[in-house]
């Protein structure tokens, strides 16, 4: 069976993976945990098959990346919906602020003249 961790909080990611079978389970982390954040196991249920992965930016790979980009081109993803800060150069600190806090998703830096 499979659990999916999306919220990003370590105690929730352990409990994703105990709720799995204990001989085949697999739990996937797609939420982002706070920086320096650690997750504690059990070495026992990794070694009885259990499985703990991350997800990445979805786990894509990068050879995957040029197609993505074609697919935000065209329009046949969305992914400025996803963008919920844009900020000049000069604010790029309050960027690393905004995310630290957990009050970004994504932020867009301009280095531009016109930023944007």
């Amino acid at each position: 069976d499979y659990s999916f961790e999306c919220v990003g909080d370590p105690q929730t990611m352990r409990q994703a993976f105990e709720c799995t079978n204990a001989a085949w389970g697999t739990s996937y982390v797609i939420g982002v945990a706070p920086h320096g954040a650690e997750v504690a196991a059990i070495p026992t249920a990794l070694m009885m098959g259990r499985r703990w992965t991350g997800c990445y930016m979805g786990g894509a790979r990068l050879e995957h990346l040029p197609q993505v980009v074609d697919w935000y081109v065209e329009g046949r993803i969305d992914l400025d919906s996803l963008v919920t800060h844009r900020l000049p150069l000069e604010r790029i600190d309050e960027g690393f602020e905004l995310m630290r806090r957990g009050e970004a998703i994504r932020t867009v830096i301009g280095i531009t003249p016109r930023g944007c």
